[in-house]
C-alpha cells in the first residue's frame, strides 16, 4: 500500500485570525501527519530489521556451507595422497585485499608434485567474505559494488599458465540504520568444471582476483585444485 498523507483543503484556516495562532483545524491536521510518519517509520525499521535479519541467516549459512566444503576438499586431499591411483589434490585458503585497479592481485597457492597428465578440477573455488571482509573501507565511498573477476594459475618453474578465466564474484557496501553492511559472494558455478591439462611433475597452483571499481580488504579466498585422470 502507498504511503500517502492526509490532505489540507485549500478552504481550512491555517491560522486562527482572532487569536493569531495556528487554527485547530491546522494543529488537528498537522497532528494526524506526524502521527503517519512516525507510524510509516516505525514500519519501515521493522523491514529494515528483517531484511538485516535474513542476510544475517544467510551469512551464517554461507559460513557453514563453506566450512563444509573445506572439510570434503581436505578429506579429499587425504584420500588421494594415500590412494595411489596417481591422483594429487589440496586446499588452500586466507584473507587478501585488493585495492581499485583492473591488475590482478595474488591469492592462496596449492602446491602439487608427481602429477600426472588428465583434467583439472575446482570445486569450491573462488572468494567469498568473513567477519573481516570490506567492500570499498578504504575510500570510505557508500552505496558502491564492484562486479569482479577471478582466475586460477597453474605454475611451473616461475612460468604463470591461465588455466581458468571464468570466475566472478559480485560485491557491495551500502549505511542501514544500524551502520555499515558489506556483502561479497562467488558469482562462478565450479561445481562442473574440468580443464584437460598434460603437464606433468611438481606445480603449484595459484587464486589470483581483482577489484575494478571497489577497494576490496579481507576478502576471503578458496583455492582447492585436484589433478586426475
Amino acid at each position: 500500500m502507498a504511503f500517502s498523507l492526509p490532505d489540507l483543503s485549500g478552504q481550512t484556516p491555517i491560522v486562527d485570525p482572532k487569536t493569531g495562532i495556528p487554527s485547530g483545524y491546522f494543529t488537528d491536521w498537522l497532528a494526524r501527519v506526524l502521527a503517519q510518519i512516525v507510524a510509516e517509520d516505525t514500519k519501515q525499521d521493522n523491514v529494515i530489521a528483517s531484511i538485516q535479519a535474513v542476510q544475517q541467516q544467510l551469512l551464517a549459512q554461507q559460513a557453514q556451507m563453506n566450512a563444509a566444503i573445506v572439510a570434503i576438499q581436505k578429506a579429499q586431499a587425504t584420500a588421494d595422497a594415500a590412494g595411489g591411483t596417481g591422483a594429487q589434490s589440496g586446499q588452500a585458503q586466507g584473507e587478501f585485499s585488493a585495492l581499485t585497479t583492473s591488475a590482478w592481485t595474488h591469492g592462496p597457492v596449492v602446491s602439487l608434485t608427481s602429477v600426472a597428465a588428465g583434467h583439472l578440477t575446482i570445486y569450491g573455488s573462488g572468494p567469498t567474505q568473513d567477519n573481516n571482509t570490506g567492500v570499498n573501507a578504504i575510500s570510505g565511498i557508500l552505496g558502491n559494488f564492484d562486479d569482479g573477476q577471478w582466475r586460477i594459475v597453474e605454475v611451473i618453474g616461475g612460468v604463470d599458465t591461465v588455466v581458468y578465466t571464468s570466475g566472478t564474484y559480485h560485491a557491495e557496501r551500502d549505511r542501514d540504520d544500524q551502520g555499515v553492511e558489506n556483502i561479497l559472494y562467488n558469482t562462478a558455478d565450479t561445481s562442473s568444471v574440468s580443464i584437460a591439462r598434460s603437464t606433468t611433475g611438481a606445480m603449484d597452483y595459484r587464486l589470483d582476483f581483482n577489484a575494478p571499481s571497489c577497494d576490496i580488504t579481507a576478502c576471503l579466498l578458496q583455492l582447492y585444485v585436484r589433478r586426475g585422470t
